[in-house]
């Protein structure tokens, strides 16, 4: 049998001389990436970026209907409102008024007194509320609820959400979660308000 060409020095016919091409940098390193780590990375790089876009943003509360209240014609825009018989009443609504405060939001926070020097918390505006405005308030809220098929009694809802058109956006309670919820309906309501009037304009 005869032996295959002999290379000088005892060398390989495979090895790699000093004169020969090398494999570049970037191939040296590509061999030695594993594609799971790139996927992995890629993933969280995208969806970093996409994480804003596909964010799920309610919709503004429907419309139940009109409220009659009297002294509210002179206040604009979204209010909410409150009916108020002592300071601890008035607590929910400067919690509220203090909130859109600090997220600096054109909502006006109202409570509906009949004592006219109530020391009210900062931020909510006082309107006087008579016995014949509280029975036709109570008379609508009873006909919303009724119309709507939400139950309960009327008088354990003590926030009303009502737009600028006076329709009333909902009844919610005076606990942390009915002031947290009431808070962010109310900017849904804006949002969509600030996105009309940008479209008339």
């Amino acid at each position: 049998m005869k032996d295959g060409p002999k290379v000088e020095g005892g060398a390989s016919p495979e090895a790699i001389g000093p004169d020969d091409e090398r494999p570049s940098f970037v191939m040296r390193w590509r061999s030695r990436i594993n594609p799971w780590v790139v996927a992995f990375i890629a993933g969280i790089i995208t969806v970093t970026f996409i994480r804003f876009r596909t964010r799920y943003v309610p919709d503004a509360p429907a419309a139940m209907g009109e409220l009659r209240i009297a002294g509210l014609d002179g206040l604009a825009g979204i209010r909410i409102v409150g009916v108020v018989q002592s300071v601890a009443d008035a607590a929910p609504l400067g919690t509220l008024a203090e909130k859109l405060r600090v997220a600096d939001k054109p909502i006006t926070v109202v409570a509906l007194t009949r004592q006219p020097n109530l020391a009210l918390p900062a931020g909510v505006v006082a309107v006087s509320l008579t016995d014949a405005a509280a029975t036709m308030l109570d008379t609508d809220l009873r006909t919303l609820l009724r119309t709507t098929l939400t139950a309960g009694d009327p008088a354990r809802h003590g926030l009303i959400l009502i737009d600028a058109a006076g329709q009333c956006r909902g009844l919610y309670g005076t606990t942390e979660d009915g002031i947290d919820e009431i808070f962010h309906r109310s900017q849904h309501i804006l949002r969509d308000d600030l996105a009309k009037a940008k479209g008339d304009a």
